[in-house]
């Protein structure tokens, strides 16, 4: 709480990883895929979750995808707020996990290295 995050969540039995991305984007935000282009997978990190008091180890696996209409976007689910931050103005500080400062900086340098 207070601290900027990721869309984000766990991928179900069976479930790849696009597809959880895709599911969890709609949970959280209410976006369906003609909302947004094609995912492109970004980088994976492991990570620390706290769950029933004891914390395990997982992986994360971040995606990027242009959004055609911000207005669209809806907090729901777990999410209380939704800001949109460009990329080069993220102050990692404010970021609580490491997994996700991983996901961002790696967006940053697709940004600054594919889209010039």
């Amino acid at each position: 709480k207070g601290s900027l995050d990721s869309f984000g969540g766990f991928a179900e039995c069976n479930e790849s990883y696009e597809a959880a991305a895709i599911r969890e984007l709609k949970e959280e935000t209410g976006l369906s895929t003609t909302d947004y282009g094609e995912l492109v997978y970004l980088t994976s990190s492991p990570a620390k979750y706290l769950f029933q008091d004891e914390y395990r180890t997982i992986t994360s696996c971040f995606f990027w995808a242009k959004i055609y209409d911000f207005s669209k976007i809806k907090p729901s689910d777990d999410v209380a707020d939704i800001r949109v931050i460009k990329i080069d103005e993220v102050s990692f500080d404010q970021i609580f996990a490491q997994d996700v400062k991983v996901g961002l900086q790696k967006l940053q340098t697709f940004f600054s290295q594919y889209l010039k």
